[in-house]
């Protein structure tokens, strides 16, 4: 009677290439493991901000239909999407943390903040790979970036050493004239999305937006403190202050020159 020999005893050399290659698939796993341990355990430094636009109150993210937002913003929708991907690529690559800044700014969408709402579109979409968290106060994009500061804080346990703030091309001036310097954050970059937008919606930031925060950085006067009453329909305290209580004379500073004390960050001026 023949008997079928078998592989592994008939080719020893196969066998013992086997253990090798399971011992060196072993070792890969851990490597990663420990890489992976090692980065959580990393701090983060990274702020990646996404300025609420809208509020999503439905079921799925891609329909128009499911978001609470201007008019005029509807068929951007597609953008808003990009940005929210944008910045957790970012913040996955770089090691950061995506802060979802807005508040409850529309009353038709109930007491629903645009940060929080970001990111329960984000979870939908499953593109969470990185760590979040929500600023639900922000009533323009100054404070979108000075609230997200704190909530940086709050989530870390430090202010961040570098700041990227993600959101529609045409605003990238806005950022990087006024708001930055604002806060006077030395390292910050605006990545913008949907460079095609630009020659629309550009000019409208030039002769309106970016004049009023010129003259008027932190938003204290009219007709930039008159928006962000009306994008406060709830009238919403937030608690920054004693949050984040370095911060404090900042919060409160209403200008017209830029804020001159201590801050808790890297500035330019702080060297």
């Amino acid at each position: 009677m023949r008997h079928l020999d078998s592989p592994w005893r008939s080719t020893p050399v196969s066998f013992s290439r086997f253990l090798v290659l399971l011992v060196l698939i072993v070792v890969a796993v851990v490597a990663l493991q420990m890489r992976s341990a090692v980065s959580s355990l990393r701090p983060v430094t990274h702020l990646v901000i996404v300025p609420g636009h809208a509020v999503f109150n439905g079921t799925d993210p891609r329909a128009a239909g499911h978001w609470t937002t201007d008019a005029w913003l509807v068929s951007l929708l597609p953008h808003m999407l990009g940005h929210i991907k944008a910045a957790l690529d970012v913040a996955r690559k770089e090691h950061g943390l995506v802060v979802f800044s807005g508040g409850m700014t529309r009353k038709a969408a109930g007491r629903v903040s645009e940060g929080a709402s970001y990111l329960r579109a984000a979870v939908l979409l499953g593109w969470v790979r990185t760590r979040v968290a929500v600023e639900p106060h922000a009533r323009d994009s100054l404070e979108n970036v000075l609230f997200s500061l704190c909530a940086f804080k709050q989530a870390t346990g430090a202010y961040p050493r570098k700041l990227t703030v993600v959101g529609f091309s045409f605003k990238d001036a806005r950022f990087v004239r006024s708001h930055f310097k604002a806060v006077r954050f030395a390292n910050a970059r605006y990545v913008g999305v949907g460079e095609e937008l630009r020659a629309r919606y550009g000019s409208m930031e030039h002769e309106r937006t970016i004049p009023q925060f010129d003259t008027d950085p932190y938003g204290c006067r009219p007709p930039l403190s008159v928006k962000r009453a009306a994008r406060n329909p709830w009238d919403e305290k937030h608690d920054y202050v004693r949050q984040c209580p370095e911060m404090a004379a900042l919060l409160a500073w209403c200008g017209p020159g830029l804020f001159p004390g201590p801050l808790p960050w890297y500035s330019e001026q702080s060297g």
